[in-house]
């Protein structure tokens, strides 16, 4: 069972952190805007945690005799799921190192954009940059970054997990 998690948590934490790597470049250059960057990160995440899927149907057919309960399976989903998202976090750190070194303020700057757009107030707009400058702060401690990173596959994994668990789950 560990190997299955470790293969398949790294397979898809490799995934993922790559579309990461490749996504903040395309973001960097222009190619990709916050809207659509997000709709390219959290499908990437979907096709990368495909492999919840596969490493629980491999453990079920070939080392559980074709039969698994929705809790194993879910254990198992999870587990790559975590592994996965900590790949996934690691490679934000190797990126917003290298590539991705000024990203915090082109996000500050398209939400004050979007919001101005919008119309908001000077009143509106002051808080915001308030309120962005104290998530830019935070967002310099490494573990607060990390985690939050963790946070953002993480639910995407769990719901990936549940579904992979119930297609997959087989009782004798």
């Amino acid at each position: 069972m560990k190997k299955i998690i470790l293969t398949y948590g790294t397979i898809a934490g490799l995934i993922a952190g790559t579309f990461l790597f490749v996504s903040v470049i395309l973001f960097t250059n222009g190619t990709l805007d916050m809207k659509n960057g997000q709709w390219v990160g959290y499908g990437s995440m979907i096709v990368a945690l495909a492999f919840v899927y596969v490493g629980i149907k491999i453990y079920r057919d070939v080392h559980s005799n074709g039969i698994i309960t929705f809790k194993k399976a879910f254990i198992i989903g999870i587990l790559i799921s975590l592994v996965a998202a900590i790949i996934y976090a690691i490679s934000w750190e190797i990126a917003h190192k290298t590539v991705a070194t000024g990203f915090m303020d082109l996000m500050t700057q398209n939400y004050m954009d979007e919001l101005r757009s919008s119309g908001a107030t000077d009143e509106a707009l002051q808080n915001a940059k308030i309120e962005m400058d104290g998530f830019v702060e935070m967002y310099k401690n490494p573990v607060v970054r990390f985690l939050l990173t963790v946070m953002e596959i993480l639910p995407v994994g769990l719901v990936v997990t549940i579904g992979s668990a119930v297609m997959l789950m087989k009782k004798v």
